[in-house]
C-alpha cells in the first residue's frame, strides 16, 4: 500500500516532467514524488505519515522542513502537474515488463482515491 507498482510508475513520470537529470534520481527526491503520488492517489494520511516517520527513523532527511521543500520544489518544476491516468502508468510499465518492480500489487480492499471527473 505503501509503494505499489501504480505509485513507482507516477515517481518516473514526475521525475521526467520534471526534466531532473539522471543524477537526481535520488532516494531524497524519490522519496518526495512517492510523497506527491500519494497526496493525488491516496486518501488515507496515515500510509504519508509512515512514510515521513521512515523517512526520519533512516535519517535520510534531516527535517521536515527540508523534505517539504524538496517535495515542493519538484512539484514546482513538474509546472504543478501531478495528474498521471493509469494508461500512462501502464506505458510506463510496458518499458521493461518483465522487472520485479511491477509485481508490487495493492490488495484489492485498498482501491485508493475515488475521483468524479
Amino acid at each position: 500500500m505503501l509503494c505499489d507498482k501504480y505509485l513507482i510508475a507516477m515517481v518516473f513520470i514526475y521525475f521526467k516532467r520534471a526534466m531532473l537529470d539522471v543524477e537526481e534520481y535520488s532516494e531524497k527526491n524519490f522519496f518526495a514524488a512517492l510523497y506527491l503520488a500519494h497526496d493525488m492517489e491516496e486518501d488515507n494520511e496515515y500510509l504519508k505519515l509512515k512514510i515521513l516517520a521512515w523517512l526520519l527513523s533512516q535519517n535520510t532527511i534531516q527535517t521536515l522542513s527540508e523534505f517539504f521543500k524538496r517535495r515542493d520544489n519538484l512539484w514546482k518544476l513538474m509546472k504543478y502537474r501531478c495528474l498521471v491516468s493509469r494508461k500512462s502508468c501502464e506505458e510506463i510499465m510496458k518499458i521493461f515488463p518483465i522487472h520485479s518492480i511491477w509485481e508490487r500489487q495493492r490488495c484489492e480492499s485498498h482501491a485508493g482515491a475515488f475521483r468524479q471527473y
